[in-house]
């Protein structure tokens, strides 16, 4: 089952895949990280309502009753492993493999919103300083130019 899986590895989303009962079959590195777990073998077989403690009840039921190839996209806040609030957003996957169903669960840290909003601030104070790098050689250019056309 496991080698049917060895794509997760290479995913930076953290993924994980999930039996009909929610216990975890597998997990990648990133989901691992998420969870702030050593290995993954600590969350092997774990319930993802013991991973991830819902703190809306019917998100869970939502995902109990998802249909086959239906995803469901989520925005919740979760108490992870050490009780503290963590603000995730994803989507849960019924997949079919074989004969058996599956869940292929994919989340984002909703605080990577903060870093993407840090890498834009970085990128665009790097393009001003660009730009006004370039502003001042356009400018001597310029001036340049009008000292040899008069």
């Amino acid at each position: 089952m496991e080698s049917e899986f060895q794509i997760l590895s290479h995913l930076r989303v953290p993924v994980c895949v999930l039996d009909c009962e929610f216990r975890i079959i597998i997990c990648n590195s990133s989901f691992v990280k998420l969870c702030l777990c050593p290995h993954s073998g600590e969350l092997k077989n774990q319930e993802l309502g013991r991973v991830f403690a819902f703190k809306n009840s019917s998100l869970l039921e939502k995902f109990k009753t998802c249909k086959l190839e239906e995803t469901i996209f989520f925005r919740e806040r979760f108490l992870n492993f050490f009780r503290k609030e963590i603000d995730l957003k994803g989507a849960l996957t019924r997949q079919k493999s074989g004969e058996k169903e599956l869940f292929l669960l994919e989340v984002w840290d909703s605080s990577s919103d903060f870093d993407l909003k840090t890498k834009e601030k970085e990128i665009a104070t790097i393009v001003f300083k660009i730009y006004h790098d370039l502003e001042e050689p356009i400018r001597n250019q310029t001036a340049f130019f009008k000292v040899v056309v008069r």
